[in-house]
């Protein structure tokens, strides 16, 4: 009789674990029904000078469609050696996709470099440029051994799928914020035109704190995230 409440059991726990694995959603298969509607709409909102219509579309893209989705198995070459693998991620991450040739504001990047320090052992920040490394040999040397440097480009076939929808589809300078399972709680266009009035101080208590409040913001709900997984 154990045997069988046993094996009922186990077989209840199998079904338990495909129903939750079926429910799973990839960023790339949401983004892939709901890219080219967005992009045809905003576009039109954009020529059309509608900015804030611009700027509520992609809300509604992330609240509705993105937001909850596991963000896919990418894999990123760091640009000192070795690779980052979203797939073996253990803590919440911050993704940021950039060009080498966007602008940083004066502070920003010491802001990065002083939470990644800060949040050492919490929460990852990972910087994917898309560039080749060549054109990356300035700019590296300004990041603290904290911070994850990735880059991604056309030239290398491997990092097509990443380049279609991260840089194509989906735009940049973006943050894309990963719970420690991978799933994504939030997307957010990074500022396009940096504030150059502010001076380095200025700019970087600016850039410190919305980085910090985003990364506290990530830590409240992956433990929340964790709890619910655990009460279920």
């Amino acid at each position: 009789m154990r045997k069988n409440y046993f094996y009922l059991g186990f077989v209840l726990l199998v079904c338990q674990l495909t129903i939750a694995n079926d429910s799973i959603v990839l960023f790339s298969e949401a983004a892939k029904a709901n890219l080219k509607e967005y992009i045809r709409k905003s576009n039109i909102a954009y020529q059309e000078k509608e900015y804030a219509k611009g700027e509520k579309l992609f809300s509604e893209l992330v609240e509705q469609k993105l937001i909850g989705t596991q963000f896919d198995d990418f894999i990123f070459k760091k640009i000192n050696r070795g690779k980052f693998k979203v797939a073996n991620i253990k803590l919440p991450v911050i993704l940021l996709t950039y060009a080498s040739w966007c602008v940083f504001e004066k502070g920003e990047i010491p802001a990065i470099n002083k939470l990644a320090q800060d949040y050492k052992n919490k929460a990852q920040i990972v910087i994917v440029f898309w560039d080749t490394k060549k054109n990356l040999k300035k700019i590296k040397h300004k990041f603290d051994r904290n911070v994850t440097v990735c880059y991604a480009s056309e030239e290398y076939t491997e990092d097509s799928k990443a380049i279609l929808l991260l840089k194509k589809g989906m735009g940049y300078p973006m943050q894309y914020h990963l719970d420690s399972n991978k799933e994504i709680v939030a997307i957010k266009k990074h500022i396009a035109k940096p504030n150059f009035k502010h001076n380095i101080n200025e700019s970087f208590t600016n850039n410190y704190n919305e980085y910090n409040s985003d990364l506290n913001d990530l830590l409240l709900i992956d433990s929340t995230n964790k709890n619910t997984f655990v009460s279920k």
